[in-house]
């Protein structure tokens, strides 16, 4: 039920980088209370710097904005039983 993001093998065609061939990794997940963030920082381009920025502001707001989901939902729930 949680929110999952995936990005694997990202090109990173930066001409300092060409060299080693590799492709680089992103990985965000959100699973209950179980968060990943895998990335290198200093493997990262100054664009590859701003999207793991970004990402990790979009996991910050859908953390906090499920968790006051769940909120709603259990308050609801409790409703209901009554």
């Amino acid at each position: 039920m949680g929110n999952q993001l995936k990005i694997e093998n990202v090109h990173v065609p930066s001409k300092r980088l060409q060299h080693m061939r590799k492709p680089r990794k992103v990985k965000l997940h959100k699973k209950g209370t179980e968060h990943l963030i895998s990335i290198d920082q200093h493997k990262l381009s100054p664009r590859g710097q701003a999207v793991k920025a970004m990402l990790e502001n979009e996991r910050k707001h859908i953390i906090q904005h499920q968790e006051e989901i769940d909120a709603k939902f259990n308050s609801l729930f409790e409703l209901l039983k009554k």
